[in-house]
This record gives structure tokens, C-alpha cells and sequence, in this order.
């Protein structure tokens, strides 16, 4: 696609399979090498950072090892890349996975006081589009969630799943009331758009597998069927998903594209061995599924 970026992440044992001989024949000259090692075999836990192809400090450990300059530090880094990408056009998107490695501390905020400073800077010129990883807590999906934003910012992207435990965590749903086998897609827009009114949401995306996606935003409702293909491996798909909607919008496509192409990337990563990457041409057979499938996005426009 004509783009110079990539993200790669490796793990491995010290003095094991994982060496820097080894690492060094992977990248092949191709790849950017930004590893941080650890002296120690499986401790701690390592996070890397890397922000339009630059690596911010590495944070090692659980949030409780975490100190809070390394935070600070981590968000300084992170705004001043802003800074260097804000000097181009205004059409900034910055994506943000909530949850994972690191387990909520109410003392550091690290989710949240990130988000706090780009709005505090940028307000609407730098939109995110929040991502909930699955091992993603109440106390970590509201810190994001109740950042104050002034005008509708953001887009949030769950899955069903996900959707549901942020319906519990938000008040908005009881635990148990709602199951992600049995919601139906009618239920799944009325709790979207009272989700995204109560929380200023430009708009959620829900992505719902083999069935699809829908963006439930403030006048209407994008919604484009799953594309049936020889699914092999869906790992990765969810994040391919999200970069083809950015990808679109980062170009100035409209949301309609935005969803087709999120659409197009999530289905053809999972027709791929592995946690591949849409290529050109899985783009384009996948590209022709849908057009012989007459997969397109469907638009609603709420009164």
C-alpha cells in the first residue's frame, strides 16, 4: 500500500531460540529493530511504545511496579510525537488499546491521563479511536470512557463481547441481562447510540465477526454485512479491521469507505495463515468477494 509502517513484536528466553543472531537474519534488513531486553529469563514484563515508526521508554512490569514518572514520561514522549505529526494536516488519528498488560492503578491513570492531555492540547484536531483489549477491567474501560470531551470525540471499538462488559461497567446494561449469542443487531444499535450519547463518543464500532460491522454514530448508522470467506486464521483480524477504517479515514474517505475498507481488511487477514497482514492482493480478491457478494455498507440516518 505504499506505506513505510510496521509493528513488530517478539518474546523470547534469554540465551534461548529468541537471539540477537536470530533477530537479526528475521529483520533481514526490512524491519526496524526496537527490543528491549530484559536481564532476566520471563521478568519482567516488557511494553513497548512506538508511535509513527519511533519506540517511546520502555515500561517494564505490572502497573504496580510502574512509577508514576515513567507514566509522565511515557506521555511526554508520546505528545511530543503529536507534536512533530501535528505540524501536517489536521486529519490525526491516534489509536489507543485500553487494558492488557497493564492492570488498572487509580494512582497513575496512565490510559486516561494520556487521553486527558491530548484533549487538553489538540481538543478535536487529534482523534482516538479506542480500542478494549479482552482482559480489560471495569475500573480501566471507565477511566477512558469518563474523560470529559466538549464536543463528540473518539471512536470506541468493541467487539460483542466487549460491548456487553462495557454496557455493564458504564450502568447502561445489567450483568446477565444481555448475551453475546443471543443480542440481536437491533439491541446492539439501541445500546450503542445511548452509549455513545452518555459519553460524548463520536461513534462505536462494533465489529461482530462473521457478521460484519456497525458504526452507531449521532445521525446515523453505518452498517455492511460480514464478507463469506475461507476463513483460516481470524488472529489478527480484529486489528487489521482497525487499521483499514483508520487507513480510509486517514485519506479522507468518508465513513461509509472507512467501514467498507475496515471491512475488506479484517476478512482478508483472516482468509491468511497466521497473524499475516492484508497484502495488496488479499485486498483485492477479498475486494472482489464483496463485490460479488454485493457487500456494501448500508446507511440509516437516525431522526
Amino acid at each position: 500500500f505504499d506505506e513505510n509502517i510496521a509493528l513488530v513484536a517478539l518474546t523470547g528466553k534469554k540465551e534461548s531460540e529468541t537471539t540477537e543472531a536470530w533477530e537479526s537474519d528475521f529483520f533481514a534488513g526490512t524491519i526496524i529493530a526496537a527490543l528491549i531486553r530484559s536481564s532476566t529469563e520471563d521478568v519482567p514484563a516488557a511494553i513497548y511504545n512506538i508511535i509513527d515508526g519511533e519506540t517511546l521508554p520502555g515500561m517494564f512490569g505490572w502497573a504496580d511496579a510502574l512509577s508514576k514518572e515513567t507514566v509522565e514520561e511515557v506521555n511526554r514522549e508520546a505528545m511530543a510525537m503529536l507534536e512533530r505529526m501535528g505540524k501536517g494536516p489536521d486529519n490525526v488519528w491516534m489509536v489507543l488499546s485500553a487494558g492488557g498488560p497493564l492492570h488498572y492503578d487509580r494512582g497513575l491513570d496512565y490510559y486516561a491521563s494520556l487521553i486527558k492531555k491530548v484533549k487538553g492540547k489538540y481538543r478535536d484536531r487529534v482523534k482516538l479511536l479506542i480500542d478494549f483489549k479482552f482482559m480489560a477491567g471495569p475500573l480501566e474501560t471507565m477511566s477512558v470512557l469518563n474523560v470529559h470531551r466538549d464536543t463528540p470525540q473518539d471512536i470506541i471499538k468493541p467487539n460483542v463481547e466487549e460491548f456487553l462488559k462495557i454496557l455493564v461497567a458504564s450502568g447502561l446494561a445489567g450483568a446477565g441481562i444481555l448475551d453475546k449469542t443471543s443480542i440481536s443487531e437491533a439491541y446492539l444499535k439501541k445500546y450503542a447510540a445511548r452509549l455513545r450519547k452518555k459519553y460524548n463518543l463520536l461513534g462505536v464500532l462494533i465489529s461482530m465477526d462473521k457478521n460484519g460491522l456497525m458504526l452507531v454514530m449521532k445521525d446515523l448508522v453505518i452498517r455492511e454485512a460480514g464478507i463469506v470467506i475461507n476463513q483460516i486464521c481470524p488472529t489478527g483480524a480484529g486489528d487489521s479491521l482497525k487499521a483499514g477504517f483508520l487507513y480510509a479515514l486517514s485519506k479522507g474517505k468518508s465513513f461509509e469507505a472507512a467501514v467498507h475498507t475496515a471491512n475488506l481488511f479484517g476478512a482478508a487477514t483472516a482468509s491468511m495463515e497466521g497473524t499475516k497482514t492484508v497484502t495488496p492482493d488479499t485486498f483485492a480478491r477479498t475486494k472482489a468477494l464483496a463485490i460479488a457478494q454485493g457487500v456494501r455498507p448500508e446507511v440509516e440516518y437516525l431522526k
